[in-house]
């Protein structure tokens, strides 16, 4: 796809979960800056901050 991903995939922002620096391999994929604003609102809105 044009996100670099080998399927169409799903962000659930209600499970969020942390993952060190040092253990991420390799970028898997990206999403377009409108993407990423989408993204963001949601999560601000499910933190209870939007």
């Amino acid at each position: 796809t044009e996100n670099g991903l080998d399927k169409a995939s799903e962000v659930m922002v209600d499970k969020i979960g942390a993952v060190r620096r040092d253990k991420v391999k390799e970028v898997i994929g990206r999403l377009k800056d409108s993407h990423l604003v989408q993204l963001n609102r949601s999560l601000a809105l499910w933190l209870g901050m939007g």
